[in-house]
């Protein structure tokens, strides 16, 4: 399974730097770990910035939209092809279902669970 995320220009390929960073972006970051290491592999995840990957834009469906649209379409997540949100980046919640719909039943709204370490006494650490 494929997932890919057309986002707006950023000014790194995350968007999460600079003094002043979007908290959708931090979410879908987590949201991304959790699906690459949930997934083991069977789903990958694809970001294109605008300003990095212009050409990813024009050659493939978002080119479209960005035409008709404009970039306040942006950003816009497609999942096998097919177009699940606009506008906005999905929540966890939301990408969840979407994943749910195509058999993917990973939990992507939970905490990470803590590791535990092995000879760690309650005197250490």
């Amino acid at each position: 399974m494929k997932i890919e995320i057309y986002e707006p220009a950023m000014c790194c390929p995350t968007g999460i730097c600079g003094p002043s960073v979007d908290t959708a972006l931090v979410k879908l970051q987590e949201t991304i770990r959790k699906i690459e290491e949930g997934s083991e592999g069977r789903i990958t995840v694809r970001r294109y910035n605008l300003s990095a990957n212009p050409f990813d834009f024009s050659n493939n469906a978002p080119g479209e939209m960005l035409r008709v649209e404009g970039t306040k379409a942006l950003p816009l997540t497609y999942i096998d092809g097919e177009l699940v949100g606009k506008g906005a980046y999905l929540s966890p919640r939301e990408m969840q279902k979407k994943l749910a719909e195509r058999g993917e039943g990973l939990d992507l709204t939970g905490k990470r669970k803590a590791v535990k370490r092995r000879g760690c006494g309650s005197a250490c650490c």
